[in-house]
């Protein structure tokens, strides 16, 4: 809550769109721990983990070196955004927290593994106390914002009809987007469909987001240098000249668009033609975003089975639906294949065969006695150890009858036709 209240507010929105793929990186810290503790020793997972943890810690590098090179470009000594940027990397560290449970049974520790069955058993107490505590920290991080901003209130209740529009219109999407996101992702996972109905489009869905505002400023901006019979237009001249984003019927789209551009256009790299600035930028999100594609990279190779249940295929319940794609990723449980022992040699193979019957001909049921009584003859019994042995079972589907007379019930015709064609097979 920190990291979205407090600190996003006073970044630009390539930044806000890609920091928050920056939240895995714990989980590849508990991920290297789990390698190292089950000593399963996969050269995949180390490098991954490794290049994972090194990636999001270069993007924040390089988030911090961006801002101070705006500091220095614009001669600004106020301090007040490095405590927005300690905040925004402190916050997503926090926010990596949420996964833990996903690595604690892995590590082989006696207090985790104790909590995690104790989490188990009050499952649905835990949800709902959790999501009060969420709405109670929210309003208390929210009031003390304000309290430090010198803001009432009242100011933020007294907005404008449209703005509060625009909110509320922005809430029910986001609600609904990311509910809808949550179901789609599970159902994808239970059809087995989890690469290219869950991994694939859950990795893409923030380069989607950074593509289609980087399009609200570069449509408009291409548009005016084609219109522009110098041949010298430049982004810093657009910025200089930009009031608002015009041929669009649809108000909130030029909203949007226009905030985009204020936003881009008051960095320094953008208003000045800052090209060390644009690749420090843009060599940041890149590296967050390559961070969470090789922190769940392990979803790719994970065994899922066929409409298996939600518990199996996620840790937690609840979602953050503030970054709806990084958490569903980071949520998908983690699996670590181990080096499975070698059947002995001595065991001998058993082979359960079943069958069900309801009203079957004697020709059908005698077929089928004949088939179970010649595997079980032709078994290799050559010797003990290469034996195979055959169980079978043939369940029935209305066996009993009423007896005339009688307050008892008994086995019907059916029955009684197997035990013939038993007796006939066998004998």
């Amino acid at each position: 809550m920190v990291l979205i209240v407090v600190a996003m507010p006073h970044f630009n929105v390539i930044t806000n769109v890609m920091i928050l793929n920056s939240v895995g990186i714990l989980s590849a810290v508990l991920q290297l721990a789990v390698n190292l503790v089950t000593r399963a020793r996969k050269k995949i997972l180390f490098i991954t983990s490794i290049s994972a943890f090194s990636l999001i810690i270069a993007g924040y590098v390089l988030f911090v070196l961006f801002h101070i090179l705006e500091a220095t470009n614009l001669k600004d000594e106020n301090t007040e955004l490095l405590i927005f940027i300690g905040l925004a990397i402190g916050g997503g560290v926090l926010v990596s927290l949420n996964w833990w449970e996903n690595y604690s049974s892995l590590l082989k520790n006696n207090f985790l593994e104790k909590l995690t069955k104790d989490m188990k058993k009050c499952r649905n107490i835990i949800t709902i106390i959790s999501s009060v505590v969420r709405i109670v920290i929210t309003a208390i991080v929210l009031g003390a914002y304000l309290r430090l901003q010198g803001l009432e209130l009242s100011s933020i209740l007294s907005i404008s009809q449209n703005s509060k529009i625009m909110i509320l219109s922005l809430f029910g999407i986001q609600v609904l987007s990311s509910a809808l996101c949550h179901w789609f992702a599970v159902v994808a996972c239970k059809m087995h469909a989890v690469r290219r109905g869950f991994v694939i489009p859950m990795w893409l869905a923030s380069p989607a987001v950074l593509l289609a505002f980087v399009l609200c400023f570069g449509i408009p901006f291409h548009r005016l240098a084609q219109g522009n019979t110098t041949g010298s237009y430049t982004f810093a001249l657009y910025c200089q000249n930009f009031i608002s984003v015009n041929g669009s019927d649809v108000p909130a789209f030029t909203q949007l668009a226009s905030d985009v551009t204020h936003q881009l256009c008051a960095q320094n790299a953008f208003l000045n033609g800052d090209t060390k600035g644009w690749i420090v930028l843009g060599s940041s999100v890149i590296c967050w975003w390559l961070g969470l594609v090789l922190c769940t990279i392990y979803i790719w190779f994970h065994p899922y089975q066929r409409i298996a249940r939600t518990n199996d295929l996620f840790v937690r319940r609840l979602y953050e639906g503030a970054f709806i794609d990084q958490s569903m990723l980071l949520n998908s449980r983690f699996h670590i294949p181990l080096k499975e022992k070698q059947a002995r040699g001595n065991e001998t193979v058993m082979v359960y065969l079943c069958a069900t019957m309801w009203h079957e001909t004697y020709s059908e049921i005698i077929t089928i006695m004949i088939s179970m009584f010649r595997l079980d003859k032709f078994r290799p019994k050559r010797s003990s150890h290469k034996d195979a042995r055959f169980e079978n079972h043939i369940y029935f589907d209305d066996a009993f009858k009423n007896m005339e007379g009688g307050k008892h019930r008994g086995v019907n015709d059916y029955v009684e036709m197997v035990v013939e064609v038993i007796k006939e097979v066998y004998t």
